[in-house]
């Protein structure tokens, strides 16, 4: 008469071990998916003042290097390839000069006392997982 084998279950740490490596594949796929995505369209910077828009130009349409608007005076940008930035401001708080370049869609700069805003606008319409569908 055979025995009958007793049925055994992989040890946690290995049921664990699958998980994390499931939840790094997925998050590869998406981040790979996002950046493929956001690659094909064209990138657009745009300055709004009291929500208004000042300013929009493409990233590859504009000349490197500083530039300042008649309607923001004492506000100094700079644009490169590593994106747009506020490098001189002179508002009390200086917090957007502290905010660095941005370049990746969505990315922004506010400047509270001067009512300004800069954003990274695509072309294309973006749909991610946080967007609400009704």
């Amino acid at each position: 008469m055979q025995k009958k084998r007793k049925q055994t279950f992989p040890p946690p740490t290995l049921r664990v071990l699958e998980i994390v490596l499931l939840s790094a594949l997925l998050l590869a796929l998406f981040f790979i998916g996002r950046s493929s995505a956001s690659g094909t369209a064209e990138l657009s910077y745009a300055i709004y003042h009291d929500q208004e828009l000042l300013l929009r130009f493409k990233h590859k349409e504009r000349a490197y290097g500083e530039f300042s608007l008649e309607e923001l005076p004492g506000v100094i940008f700079s644009f490169n390839d590593s994106g747009l930035a506020i490098i001189a401001n002179d508002c009390p708080d200086s917090y957007c000069l502290r905010q660095g370049r941005i370049k990746r869609p969505g990315e922004q700069i506010v400047c509270l006392p001067k009512h300004l805003l800069l954003r990274v606008e695509t072309s294309a319409a973006e749909v991610d997982f946080i967007t609400p569908v009704y």
